[in-house]
């Protein structure tokens, strides 16, 4: 199924043009196809300005395209996404472009109407399209059905461009704002809910942390550090992976260090298994919480003391970057997942953004501290990664910088 999406979403009309056009600009990146997108987008928001609806359509249509033209010349170049890369392009599609169509458009309508309505609408407008955008993250997807075994699937970002669109064509403008303006009610609910969820997820008190910190292990000295914005960065990593997590019967973490993840999973799953080479604080969580699903393991070692086919999920938090090559920890992963098992974690970037943040807010490595050497990285791990399994979602925390990768892998099939 997930082949006949993709499929699909790579025969809609933009799709179609931008595979045939990518060949003939192999000369450029795919972040400067980013970056002329982002001047086309400014064209066509100054052209809504003006108002000139005719040139405004035309440039967001060429705006759309190139949207899609830098994914196809990555892949005509085989070349795999940076999450340098992923960020400037998230930065650009997701919030630029909408940026620069809704203030022309709002200054546009007042412009020609003198109502200051409008200028309200349009903050509106980018706030509702911007704060959709954060919550579904792309994954709403309005679905119809072409036949019993094939559906066509497109984006809501990609309807609502073609609606502005539309609407400049048909010189009612004024229309599409009320609309963008009102169209993010829809999503009060789900809005609410993720809120609530994190509102919800269990946070172990501080206090807690700093007595569990002479159990042993050094895994929680983040979580209790001096700089509140690293204590928030860490948990919010969590509360970015519990929103990507599907409830399931058995669960599997890897590397539990303190716990800090079993009162949430024991809620999600039926059966919580962890895995650490001290359990001490692991077994004072369980205490604590009465958590009465979770079975705690001693080992060390990477094989994984577990049948094939075990585990709905694992999780592996902050421990794959502690390996100089994940191939043989990653294989056992696969093997102990049933079929369409997932694979979740997070792992530091290690990239310069990475280490600027270390530097700026005096987060060092502790002296004589094994556990805190990072021999490898967020991009090592993904290509290790592509042999076991598939990337089926890739988030950055904090505000899709790239400091701190947040993934969700499903299980390959056996060829």
């Amino acid at each position: 199924m997930e082949k006949e999406r993709e499929n699909f979403i790579a025969e809609h009309s933009y799709r179609l043009i931008s595979r045939r056009i990518a060949p003939y600009l192999t000369i450029f990146t795919p972040n400067q196809i980013s970056f002329i997108g982002v001047i086309t987008a400014l064209i066509s928001g100054i052209f809504f300005y003006i108002p000139n609806y005719l040139l405004a359509f035309i440039f967001l249509q060429v705006t759309i395209l190139l949207d899609h033209i830098d994914g196809d010349l990555a892949r005509y170049n085989n070349k795999n996404n940076t999450s340098l890369g992923i960020w400037v392009d998230a930065l650009i599609s997701n919030k630029l472009h909408k940026f620069f169509f809704i203030l022309g458009a709002s200054i546009g309508v007042f412009r020609t109407t003198n109502n200051p309505l409008y200028l309200t609408l349009g903050t509106i407008a980018i706030f509702n399209w911007f704060f959709t955008q954060y919550i579904s993250e792309s994954k709403k997807m309005f679905a119809f059905k072409k036949s019993k075994r094939y559906w066509r699937y497109f984006p809501v970002s990609l309807i609502l461009y073609n609606l502005l669109g539309l609407s400049a064509l048909l010189n009612r403008v004024d229309i599409a704002l009320w609309f963008f303006s009102i169209f993010g009610l829809v999503w009060i609910k789900q809005i609410y809910d993720v809120i609530k969820q994190w509102r919800n997820m269990i946070k172990i008190p501080l206090k807690k942390l700093k007595e569990m910190q002479k159990l042993g292990g050094n895994a929680v000295t983040s979580y209790i550090h001096s700089n509140p914005i690293i204590r928030w960065v860490f948990w919010k990593r969590f509360e970015v992976l519990l929103d990507m997590m599907e409830k399931g019967e058995k669960v599997l973490e890897f590397g539990a260090g303190f716990g800090l993840l079993l009162p949430e999973l024991s809620k999600r799953f039926e059966e919580v298994h962890c895995i650490d080479y001290t359990i001490k604080p692991l077994e004072e969580i369980k205490r604590a919480y009465e958590l009465n699903n979770v079975v705690i393991t001693k080992s060390k070692g990477i094989k994984l003391p577990y049948d094939d086919n075990s585990f709905d999920t694992a999780i592996v938090c902050d421990v794959l970057e502690h390996f100089e090559d994940s191939f043989d920890i990653l294989q056992e992963f696969k093997r102990v997942l049933k079929k369409d098992g997932k694979l979740m974690g997070t792992i530091p970037t290690e990239n310069w953004l990475y280490s600027l943040a270390r530097f700026f807010l005096y987060w060092r490595k502790q002296e004589n501290n094994d556990y805190a050497e990072h021999l490898g990285n967020s991009e090592s791990v993904k290509d290790t990664m592509k042999m076991f399994f598939d990337m089926e979602e890739e988030k950055y925390v904090p505000f899709r910088f790239p400091i701190f990768m947040i993934f969700k892998a499903k299980r390959k099939e056996e060829i």
